[in-house]
């Protein structure tokens, strides 16, 4: 019987079950690949970096021209007799400016995240910090070919077959095959490149200098400082020349946890949604059957045919697609979070499936089960069917009550369809929640994918991610004019010094500024010690907008960024202590010393670790690094680009940057995968609702065909008809445009502060809105794409004539 009734359901209706099917395929799909996606951003981190076998610090340390052996035995030794130290390997590389390395068709400095690269050579031989092919697979490679990273693959856009050109140290040129692009649990980020031993011993007898690789694990359950600690007493010895320092829990860039969490994080609302919507879809088609077969309901009960499993039996249809879609969202889920993991985030593997099948398999069926209690709660309307209301078409006391809404006789001015159409949204409401739900949701999403790549593609993002304030161009001299520079300077502060001189020679009010900064001092608040950075002489503190308290102005205060200080129990108001290296009286000479500093502001920035910022008073420590920042125009903003002209004239085309260029040269790397993020999820959602508006309609125009044949029957024609449905599918798509504008601007933007604070970014995020574009036009759109679907599915109109009333 089970059988019979769920083939009959299925014949029947074919465009709502189809529609209903792709509604939970989907909603299973997105649900498991969000699961996995989770696991992977969990436990797979974990997973991946005992795969290859990943240390927790590696250093990259200079040789000595002689004594090569002895160095290394008294480092090892250091390393191995250190508390804390489990293994110990010590390896080499070959290192490769960025011009020795020459990728087929990229056009070199094109990329920001590639600008004055350095690369390094390897061969296969290392145990720990091994990497994979794109499949997650260890791999050999042949005589004549090379692996590169998938960093390069992605923004050099190298691929397999292309040919990459090394010139070595002594000038000699060779030329490899690109066979394997490579993922790198271990050392994501650092450019290696990969050769089979005897192109690896080719290289090295072309390189006079060689590294040590000291790749080192700490016990289980290290943390930040423990490997900050390391990190520091090396760098403190006097055999330390390390070239490369990476902690796996000091590493400072949010890129690869940026993608997998912002991928998880929407999936994860995504899914959400579609169960909602799956939920309500099931609630509406169900009653709507129960009403249309209300009669026959109520007769069966009349003659005492009701039980669980007749109510069951009418639920087949549903239950039948909740489990095919349970599967298909099984397999369909494991292999498209796999596809994703494998192209959109860089240092992830694809997790083994022996991990991942019971998660799967236990999200498919948690599915399955929601949706099939979810069909029992809604059958629960068949035990309110009446007998007498089904003998009498519940039309008992209908005379005597007034009839709500509009009366068309009152509102002598308004057409017909406009009167249907606003009737039904006043007096009926409630029909159409599962509609305005669906559309609110999808343009409230559609615009926040907008407004969050407008935001994170934008000079904002700049300022708040790097701690760069407002500019209006950037100097970027090329390697060459800028060591001319820095010789003639003295420093990279003496040749800025230069350049402001000559800008201010030729009258162009531009100024470029520059910031000292020195990295990994100790800081210290309520005997908890922090690894900071500290920056001074930067001209442009007061341009920061604070989040909280004031700017510094004596020497012993300072400002701190926010949402570290927060995440540390920062706050303003307090004292730290701060150990840095400083200058003796004679200039040349430093020491270590700790000083007390108030902290008296926050600053909504995010460098990635504990940073301050001291005042014009602070003298300043020694081994700082310098960088160019905060360069200004002082003109109104139509002269501004004349100026920049003028610049480029004088230090070359590619030398200067105007506002717009750097955002695309800096932003290139997040404008790629949010634009990724754009094209997967906003036709996802365009597609979703095209479909909740033919299933509506699909039900409507069943429901509707006595009205609409007794209004033919009246004399109104078909186009009377079709305009009274476009225009209620007008209304509720504006009044679905109104709400998701402001649950945009509420709710969801109070999510986005929440999401960007716990992915380490800043605290009072603002979306870079674009009430034009996003409030006004893509609403509009929006809504003549729903028309145009409506008046698709109104051909039906034609055909119902006042004979069909005695069909239902």
């Amino acid at each position: 019987m089970f059988f019979r009734m769920l083939k009959k359901d299925l014949a029947d209706k074919k465009r709502l079950n189809i529609i209903l099917l792709i509604f939970m395929c989907m909603a299973s799909i997105l649900t498991v690949c969000s699961a996995i996606m989770l696991y992977a951003n969990t436990l797979g981190i974990k997973e991946d970096r005992e795969k290859v076998n990943a240390a927790d610090v590696v250093i990259i340390n200079s040789r000595d021209l002689g004594g090569i052996e002895e160095k290394q035995k008294r480092l090892s030794e250091w390393f191995l007799n250190r508390d804390g130290v489990t293994e110990l390997e010590l390896g080499e590389t070959i290192s490769f400016i960025q011009n020795a390395i020459d990728f087929e068709g990229y056009e070199e400095d094109s990329q920001a995240l590639l600008k004055d690269a350095k690369y390094f050579a390897y061969d296969l031989n290392m145990k720990h910090n091994r990497v994979t092919d794109m499949n997650s697979q260890f791999f050999d490679l042949d005589y004549g070919t090379i692996a590169v990273p998938q960093i390069i693959h992605k923004y050099a856009g190298v691929n397999i077959g292309d040919t990459v050109r090394i010139t070595t140290q002594l000038g000699n040129i060779y030329e490899f095959k690109v066979t394997v692009i490579t993922k790198d649990p271990g050392m994501n980020g650092h450019l290696r490149l990969f050769f089979n031993e005897e192109d690896y011993e080719v290289l090295k007898k072309d390189s006079p200098i060689i590294e040590d690789v000291y790749m080192v694990k700490l016990f289980e359950g290290n943390t930040y400082l423990d490997q900050s600690s390391l990190v520091n007493d090396f760098s403190e010895m006097k055999e330390s020349e390390a070239e490369y320092i990476r902690g796996y829990k000091l590493d400072d860039s949010y890129t690869d946890q940026e993608v997998s969490s912002t991928l998880t994080a929407l999936m994860i609302v995504f899914s959400v949604l579609l169960i909602l919507m799956v939920f309500m879809t099931i609630s509406f088609t169900i009653k709507s059957a129960i009403k249309n077969e209300e009669k026959e309901l109520g007769m069966l009960k009349a003659l005492g045919i009701e039980s669980m499993s007749f109510n069951w039996l009418f639920a087949a249809k549903y239950i039948a697609i909740s489990l095919f879609s349970s599967i298909v969202g099984l397999f369909g889920g494991i292999y498209f979070s796999r596809l994703e993991i494998k192209y959109l985030t860089f240092g992830y593997l694809e997790p083994e499936l022996g991990n991942i099948l019971p998660v799967a398999v236990i999200t498919s069926l948690m599915s399955f089960v929601i949706i099939v209690v979810f069909v029992a709660i809604s059958l629960r309307r068949m035990k309110r069917i009446s007998i007498i209301d089904v003998i009498t078409g519940e039309n008992r006391g209908e005379r005597f009550g007034k009839h709500p809404g509009l009366f068309l006789h009152k509102m002598k001015k308004i057409n017909v369809p406009f009167y249907l159409a606003l009737t039904d949204l006043t007096n009926r409401i409630k029909r159409y929640k599962f509609l305005i739900f669906a559309y609110t949701f999808g343009i409230a999403i559609i615009i926040t994918l907008l407004e969050i790549y407008n935001t994170v593609y934008s000079s904002y993002w700049i300022e708040r991610m790097w701690g760069r304030p407002e500019f209006d161009f950037v100097l970027d001299m090329s390697r060459e004019m800028s060591d001319e520079y820095i010789q003639r300077g003295g420093s990279l502060g003496g040749a800025i010094d230069i350049v402001n001189e000559e800008l201010k020679g030729a009258n162009i009010p531009a100024t470029v500024g520059y910031c000292s900064y020195v990295r990994d001092i100790e800081l210290t608040h309520n005997n908890e010690i922090h690894m900071a950075g500290m920056y001074f002489d930067c001209d442009y503190i007061s341009d920061f907008e604070l989040y909280e308290g004031v700017h510094p102005k004596l020497r012993n205060e300072v400002l701190m960024d926010a949402i570290d200080a927060k995440k540390s129990g920062i706050e303003v108001g307090d004292s730290i202590s701060v150990k840095y290296y400083k200058y003796n009286d004679d200039g040349l000479t430093y020491k270590e010393v700790e000083e007390e500093f108030i902290v008296v502001g926050l600053v909504d920035v995010a460098e990635g670790q504990l940073s301050i910022y001291t005042s014009d008073m602070f003298e300043g420590a020694a081994e700082a690094g310098r960088m160019i920042v905060g360069s200004k125009i002082d003109a109104p903003d139509s002269m501004k680009d004349e100026y920049i002209e003028q610049m480029r004239e004088m230090y070359g085309q590619s030398s200067i940057r105007n506002k717009i260029e750097e955002i695309d040269y800096s932003l290139s790397g997040y404008g790629a995968v949010y634009s990724t993020i754009l094209m997967l999820f906003i036709p996802m959602i365009l597609i979703l609702m095209i479909m909740v508006t033919m299933l509506y309609q699909s039900v409507n125009m069943v429901d509707e065909t006595p009205d609409i044949a007794l209004l033919k029957c009246g004399g109104f024609t078909n186009g009377n008809v079709k305009a009274w449905q476009l225009i209620r599918s007008t209304m509720i798509s504006i009044g679905s445009s109104i709400l998701a504008i402001l649950l945009v601007n509420t709710a969801i933007a109070f999510g986005l502060k929440k999401l960007f604070f716990n992915l380490g970014y800043i605290l009072n995020y603002h979306s870079n809105q674009d009430v034009f574009r996003f409030y006004i036009v893509l609403p509009i759109l929006i809504t003549v794409i729903i028309d145009f679907i409506t008046y698709l599915t109104l051909k039906r109109v034609d055909d119902m004539e006042i004979s069909k009333i005695r069909d239902i």
